[in-house]
């Protein structure tokens, strides 16, 4: 577990925390020490602090420190280490007390369902259950054939979860956009991208396939050896059209995998099923209802819809 300083309040009394407004550094705040590394993620996000330092004011865009995690050495602070996971073992020993003895099973399940109770009924008369309100939701208020005022939203734009990967060529390393799909069960690479970075391939079991070293630009400094089939026409355009770049303004603060994600860019790399699990990392922030960032290896994509 990754603890925090001795925190001197002479030293940082002008700063005020934004999680619990008092005045210390995120670092030091008791509240935020006491989360898991999920609600961690999310907290810095949301108020917008530093990834890489935890300051309060600059985004890990702008940063100059030359501090990394003390646990695995990547770019992003000790205290958002995936790892740590339960918070501190004070916090664990808070949670514990917070949450009192526990109670007994009949307790935790309150009284039985009179949902039940009718069916253990209608079982035996051997009559058919009528459904209950409960169950079928309540009754719409539009006439048939009329859509109901919440479904007519403006349209909206699916948004694919993509990342700038580094390819190793040779001696050159080249930076490509990718996206992932997890969807399809192996990755592959376009005929025509295989030509311009001047890649190697081989023939295995009749497929023409490309070896080639994976790395990220904003995640973690994992590495990971990609054997992706070669396709001859393979290009996907995500999103369909360029998005509002204000769209970034719900993702401050995060290490995006491809801070351009909102312009529309044909790809030719799809990374699939088989390194989904290589390259997904613990720590999935929701920004709003519509989209979520997930972290990667490759730092934070953005997935979702998004309206026009």
């Amino acid at each position: 577990m990754v603890k925090a300083k001795k925190y001197r309040n002479e030293t940082h009394s002008h700063i005020i925390c934004r999680l619990c407004k008092g005045s210390h550094p995120l670092r030091f705040c008791d509240k935020f020490l006491d989360l898991n590394l999920e609600d961690r993620l999310r907290a810095v996000a949301e108020h917008r602090y530093c990834s890489a330092c935890l300051s309060h004011d600059h985004t890990w865009r702008v940063c100059t420190s030359k501090g990394r995690c003390k646990e695995c050495g990547d770019m992003h602070h000790s205290l958002l280490h995936e790892n740590d996971r339960e918070g501190s073992s004070q916090a664990r020993r808070q949670r514990k007390n917070r949450s009192g003895p526990r109670s007994s099973v009949t307790n935790a399940r309150g009284p039985r369902s009179s949902h039940a109770s009718r069916l253990r009924e209608t079982a035996r008369s051997g009559r058919r259950p009528r459904p209950s309100q409960s169950a079928i939701g309540p009754r719409s208020s539009a006439s048939a054939g009329t859509l109901p005022q919440a479904i007519a939203l403006q349209p909206l734009v699916a948004i694919l979860p993509t990342a700038i990967v580094k390819i190793v060529a040779g001696k050159r390393i080249c930076r490509v956009k990718a996206v992932i799909d997890a969807g399809v069960p192996h990755s592959k690479i376009s005929a025509n991208l295989v030509e311009r970075l001047g890649l190697q391939t081989s023939v295995l079991a009749d497929r023409l396939m490309c070896s080639f070293l994976l790395k990220g630009t904003n995640g973690s400094s994992d590495s990971l050896e990609l054997v992706a089939r070669v396709d001859q026409s393979f290009t996907v355009l995500t999103p369909i059209r360029t998005l509002d770049a204000r769209i970034h303004e719900r993702l401050a603060g995060l290490r995006l995998a491809d801070p351009n994600f909102h312009i529309s860019t044909k790809v030719e790399l799809p990374l699939g099923m088989d390194v989904y699990a290589r390259i997904i990392r613990n720590g999935l922030i929701k920004c709003g209802d519509q989209l979520a960032a997930q972290y990667s290896i490759f730092g934070y994509w953005i997935s979702g819809m998004c309206q026009l």
